[in-house]
């Protein structure tokens, strides 16, 4: 895995900009995410794959790689998970 330096560190999957990709680059980028609500608490492992068809037009594909959903139970329930 490839670490951000402090300097270029920002939240994964999240933009601050409306740039698009130049033409003909590609950016891979993923994080790790852990969520608690009063609820329970959702694991996720989300990609984002950019590339830069022309100045204008820009595909991307976020595919999730692991989620894991914990709702709180009182039951004894299991645990839902999505791969």
């Amino acid at each position: 895995m490839f670490v951000a330096s402090t300097v270029m560190a920002n939240q994964p999957l999240e933009t601050e900009t409306a740039r698009l990709r130049a033409q003909g680059k590609a950016m891979i980028e993923n994080t790790f995410e852990f969520q608690t609500s009063s609820e329970g608490r959702e694991t996720a492992w989300p990609w984002l794959l950019e590339y830069g068809i022309t100045e204008r037009i820009e595909f991307a594909i976020e595919p999730v790689a692991y989620t894991k959903i914990s709702p709180k139970q009182s039951n004894g329930a299991r645990d839902i998970t999505v791969v």
